[in-house]
């Protein structure tokens, strides 16, 4: 249904909807009025593993995010 819900170890939560379209990951947080949408770059995606790569101000970043087992 291209909904998400997230939640961080810092009392961070969001919820929205989401889309992919070549190699890009699209997120809009609906939880909060005027938001951004979010795009990364899905660099790899396994089975068991997810790879994205985005920009934080102004700055490169990686995350890889795994299956727990």
């Amino acid at each position: 249904d291209n909904r998400y819900t997230f939640r961080s170890t810092l009392r961070y939560e969001e919820a929205g909807t989401w889309r992919y379209s070549k190699g890009l990951l699209m997120a809009q947080d609906t939880t909060r009025e005027n938001s951004l949408e979010r795009v990364v770059a899905v660099e790899k995606l396994t089975i068991d593993s997810l790879e994205i790569r985005m920009l934080s101000d102004g700055e490169e970043q990686w995350l890889i995010l795994l299956k727990q087992q």
